[in-house]
């Protein structure tokens, strides 16, 4: 297993855009939605340790939630993470990645860099995999289009 703290200052490049309050309440909201509903995570052997991890990020507050190394705020990522979510074809294997990875911050590293690194690691997972999708979309549209324009 690697030492989260090996990226400490490595990921200050990557954006994550700041995160209203209000934004950051729905998505509290909808994972625990989720977490208390999902049966598949309700029977997985990590459940009680991803609530604890979900209440670290939700209940942390700024400080403990921020990576100052890095300069990344854990509940941001979370909230994109959520966002994205939304817009993945696979929501249910993420929430249950993002599940495992929230046990492992409570079981593992509580530190404000161990938050944000593994939720760095779903988020750019997530947004990669959205951005190749969306233009092969768009390649697949161009290369595809038989019609001629009208004149």
């Amino acid at each position: 297993m690697i030492d989260v703290h090996e990226f400490d200052g490595k990921l200050a490049d990557v954006k994550v855009p700041p995160i209203s309050d209000r934004v950051k309440k729905a998505a509290y909201d909808m994972y625990e939605f989720v977490l208390n509903n999902d049966e598949k995570l309700k029977k997985a052997p990590f459940y009680k340790d991803a609530m604890e991890g979900f209440k670290l990020i939700r209940d942390g507050g700024i400080g403990a939630n921020y990576d100052s190394s890095n300069n990344k705020h854990a509940e941001d990522i979370f909230t994109h993470i959520i966002a994205l979510t939304a817009k993945s074809e696979d929501s249910t294997n993420i929430l249950y990645t993002l599940s495992e990875q929230l046990a492992d911050m409570a079981q593992l590293g509580r530190c404000p860099q161990g938050r944000c690194t593994r939720l760095l690691q779903i988020y750019l997972s997530m947004k990669n995999s959205i951005i190749k999708k969306n233009t092969s979309d768009t390649c697949s549209l161009k290369n595809n289009s038989t019609s001629k324009p009208t004149p």
